[in-house]
Order: structure tokens, then C-alpha cells, then sequence
């Protein structure tokens, strides 16, 4: 399941398997990545916070063209 808010604009992805997990990042990162070409700054984060739940957000933080990962699970 992809699941999106804005602002700021960010994709939640969950999913109960591994594949639809990668079916579903790759399409929340193709969306966030559509995002920040049209705003033309910022680049990916995409966070994991738990075993099947990640956060893909366009992130000023990060630069443009770029994706950084981050594992926020413990």
C-alpha cells in the first residue's frame, strides 16, 4: 500500500511481502522523484521505521538528484 500526505510531499509505503514492498517502493520512488523534478530541488529520503513500513519524502535536506537511505527500526 502506498499512502501519500502533503505537505511536504512523502509516500508511506507498507506491504505484507517482500515483493509487494519492492513493487510498492518502486513506485513511491518514481512519484517522489517526478515530485522533485517539477519543484527542481531537494532530493530522495527514503527512511525505513519498522520490518515493512518506509517513509519516501522529497527532502531539501538532501541533494538534488540524490537519494539518501536511513533505517530509523530498532
Amino acid at each position: 500500500m502506498i499512502t501519500n500526505s502533503q505537505p511536504p510531499k512523502a509516500f508511506l509505503v507498507t506491504g505484507n511481502t517482500p515483493t509487494d514492498i519492492n513493487q510498492h517502493l518502486a513506485t513511491a520512488l518514481a512519484a517522489a522523484r517526478d515530485e522533485a523534478i517539477q519543484e527542481g530541488q531537494g532530493g530522495l529520503l527514503l527512511t525505513r521505521s519498522g520490518p515493512a513500513q518506509y517513509t519516501i519524502a522529497v527532502s531539501s535536506d538532501v541533494p538534488y538528484g540524490q537519494t539518501k537511505e536511513q533505517d530509523n527500526w530498532r
